[in-house]
């Protein structure tokens, strides 16, 4: 199911992609990971720190607001939809010309302060393989 989040904000049709800005796929990463809910505890954390990090990472800075928590619980209760959220991000962030290089290779060069952020999506991810690899059902 994460995969599918994460993997929405990139789909088209043909050569057109339905979302082509980085804030629109920022919007479609937030709505999927709170709606579809591929963990059992912390989805709404889950998915500020992973908007945090793929804007980071495309070149954003993402102040995330106080009322960040109110908000992310009206995207759960279907009380805002995407050009909502949109605007929000809009608000909340601003373009940052430093956070990431790509090197001839194609490895992801990302500034120090987004290791640690990196580090942390990386661990959770390889935990909810790890938790539906040991997961049995009756």
């Amino acid at each position: 199911m994460l995969s599918v989040c994460i993997n929405k904000p990139y789909y088209g049709f043909g050569n057109q992609e339905i979302y082509p800005h980085v804030l629109h796929k920022a919007s479609v990463i937030i709505h999927s990971i709170s709606n579809y809910h591929p963990f059992v505890d912390g989805n709404k954390r889950v998915t500020l720190l992973c908007a945090y990090s793929y804007l980071f990472t495309n070149g954003y800075k993402f102040d995330i607001p106080y009322n960040a928590d109110d908000f992310m619980i009206k995207i759960v209760t279907n009380n805002i939809g995407y050009n909502d959220i949109l605007k929000w991000l809009v608000e909340n962030t601003s373009k940052t010309p430093y956070t990431i290089l790509y090197n001839l290779q194609g490895r992801l060069l990302v500034s120090f302060c987004s290791k640690p952020l990196l580090y942390i999506f990386n661990t959770m991810l390889l935990l909810k393989q790890k938790m539906s690899k040991t997961t049995t059902y009756n």
